[in-house]
């Protein structure tokens, strides 16, 4: 028997002892709402106690605070009269086991669904995938708690949503069936500070524990105009987690700083022993955030070495993750990627008198260009 079916059994069977719940009024009777993820472990009727007509119930990959979500918390007081509401994660949630450009790669190589292995998610179908999921922060988990405190400040901190409305932060725990309240993200969904100890303070800035930052950055300077670049973690796209905030900034800063050289354009490596699937494009550039860079006026090209980074400052260990950039001849040659299979060629796009506005227009100039496709 299909699910469909059992799902119209159970149906059935429900509908036939309806009774009264069919006089239940449209606003919650318990004046609440609860965002929450959609993992099954997860039933918010049985561990907050709630019976039909009793709350609002969102539920999206991880319980975050997206737009809609958001969208359907305004609803829910504007319209339907919610007065407190709670945002709710989990303990071993699939939003921690892979990364924005682990799910891109993964759609970009297939449709079908991916396995989950000890490390991490993989590709299993076959193609052909999408390049869509570019376009899709997935909001993704680095940081269970601090993920708990974001959620909570951007929904305190939204212009549509009224401060009189308290916004709580837990973290369900999916072995003991408890709620675990993070102080942090209640006093934050109070619009109260709360004093962390050195150690949450170090997280939430991307730090260790000791207090170190979790990234170096080096250059440019007047005898050098290389950047060097090294994390703790891979810089993922628009993040709102304020110690990838600060790594962007700093990497911009630095690379704006670097000068334009005739006859030159910028070189960009990327190197890390994580094998993972991504596009370098991504994490050298566009990860980092649109800004003008004056060494990449006449061109960028990008590498990727799958090789220990070198040592940091100091000799920190941890940060796995390496970026440098520096101005380099237009002839040189490649100085990690061996030249293999040519799969497309592209010889000329008109962009017309000026450069193009933005992606759309960019794109289509290279649409129409005179492009050759190698199968």
């Amino acid at each position: 028997m299909s699910v469909r079916c059992e799902v119209l059994d159970a149906n059935n069977a429900y509908a036939a002892a309806f009774g009264d719940r069919a006089n239940l009024a449209l606003p919650p009777a318990r004046g609440f709402a609860i965002l929450t993820c959609m993992d099954a472990r997860l039933d918010p009727a049985k561990y907050a106690g709630l019976a039909e007509g009793d709350a609002h119930v969102i539920r999206n990959a991880g319980g975050r605070a997206s737009d809609d979500a958001i969208r359907s918390l305004v609803i829910s007081y504007k319209l339907l009269g919610t007065k407190e509401w709670f945002v709710i994660h989990h303990t071993d949630c699939g939003m921690e086991f892979f990364t924005d450009d682990v799910m891109r790669g993964l759609l970009g190589n297939s449709l079908e669904t991916a396995a989950l292995g000890a490390e991490g998610f993989h590709d299993v179908g076959t193609g052909p995938g999408s390049t869509e999921a570019r376009y899709i922060d997935w909001l993704t988990i680095a940081d269970r708690e601090q993920s708990v405190v974001e959620d909570v400040r951007r929904i305190r901190q939204h212009p549509l949503v009224p401060a009189r409305i308290p916004v709580y932060g837990y973290v369900y725990d999916v072995k003991s069936g408890r709620l675990v309240e993070v102080p942090e993200a209640t006093a934050a969904g109070e619009g109260r500070l709360i004093k962390r100890s050195p150690r949450q303070a170090a997280s939430a800035k991307g730090t260790g524990g000791d207090g170190s930052k979790g990234f170096e950055l080096v250059g440019p300077s007047d005898g050098n105009p290389q950047v060097e670049f090294w994390s703790r973690r891979r810089l993922p796209f628009e993040s709102k987690e304020p110690a990838f905030r600060e790594m962007r900034s700093s990497l911009q800063d630095a690379l704006s700083a670097i000068k334009r050289r005739d006859g030159m354009i910028l070189g960009a490596i990327y190197r890390s022993e994580d094998r993972s699937r991504f596009d370098v494009e991504n994490i050298l550039v566009y990860n980092v955030g649109a800004r003008k860079w004056a060494a990449a006026e006449s061109g960028i090209r990008f590498e990727r070495a799958f090789e220990r980074p070198p040592a940091p400052p100091g000799d920190r260990t941890g940060l796995d993750h390496y970026h440098r950039y520096e101005p380099t001849p237009t002839d040189e040659g490649w100085r990690h990627w061996d030249r293999g299979e040519v799969l497309g060629r592209f010889e000329i796009a008109g962009l017309g008198p000026r450069p193009p506005a933005g992606p759309a227009e960019l794109w289509l100039a290279i649409r129409q260009g005179d492009a050759e496709v190698l199968v």
